[in-house]
């Protein structure tokens, strides 16, 4: 149901005469949280400073959880390692869309069958920093800054570019051994969303099809908003408003 919303000069008032402030700071450490009695702070920025900023002055911040990777950071990847982290630390990583996807399905193949080695291709939709025509390659998170990828400045509405991915890497903050299992590659493809995967993998213990595929299926039913299982002959964009960390 709609509900009369009026804008004030700091905030937006509600029609229960409920308030949300809207605050406006350059830098994470100025922003007053002990004024708003905040406990959690998401921080969705991507801006590599607020994390620098966080390090040194996070006796006076909240709890962060960052929507980015970094390895100072204690990472935490729902379905992978949800758990099991250090709850006394204050800046915390939900790490990166490929990461979140691929940490549940690397931590399961690998506890159950034991990976030797393997390869991840992945066609991931262009980002909010690259270029709707041929131009230098901006970075998000220093801004200011130019990226030497020059590929990345490509028009990305009219190309197909190849990237290397930080999808391990990111992953490797959680389970530090993937690094010299996996390796990776990616696409930026012309779509606005809904990221494509292919996983392949060498395994030490026997396996079969059917057992993969029950083992996917039993995961996916203990942990619901985590991993999809579906055969549905359908595309990218039917996938855009799922709330699930990956569909297999």
């Amino acid at each position: 149901n709609s509900r009369p919303v009026t804008p004030q000069s700091n905030s937006i008032k509600l029609d229960s005469n409920e308030e949300i402030s809207i605050l406006n700071f350059k830098k994470i450490n100025e922003v007053p949280w002990a004024d708003f009695d905040v406990d959690i702070v998401i921080e969705c920025s991507g801006v590599l400073s607020n994390f620098k900023l966080a390090s040194e002055f996070q006796n006076k911040l909240p709890n962060i959880l960052f929507s980015y990777a970094h390895p100072d950071m204690e990472t935490i990847i729902m379905g992978a390692n949800n758990g099991n982290f250090d709850k006394k630390k204050k800046l915390f990583s939900a790490s990166i869309c490929d990461s979140v996807s691929l940490a549940p399905l690397y931590n399961l193949l690998n506890n159950k069958y034991s990976i030797i080695s393997g390869h991840l291709i992945t066609l991931h939709p262009w980002l909010s920093y690259q270029n709707l025509l041929d131009g230098p390659a901006k970075s998000w998170s220093l801004p200011g800054d130019i990226l030497s990828h020059y590929s990345l400045g490509r028009s990305s509405v009219g190309s197909v570019i190849p990237k290397n991915t930080s999808a391990v890497l990111a992953t490797s903050y959680i389970f530090p051994e993937i690094i010299q299992k996996i390796d990776s590659f990616s696409y930026r493809v012309p779509i606005g969303t809904v990221t494509s995967s292919t996983l392949i993998v060498n395994v030490k213990n026997k396996v079969t099809a059917t057992e993969v595929n029950k083992l996917l299926t039993h995961f996916s039913n203990e942990n619901s908003l985590i991993m999809k299982v579906t055969d549905e002959p359908l595309v990218s964009i039917d996938y855009s408003s799922e709330p699930y960390s990956l569909i297999i």
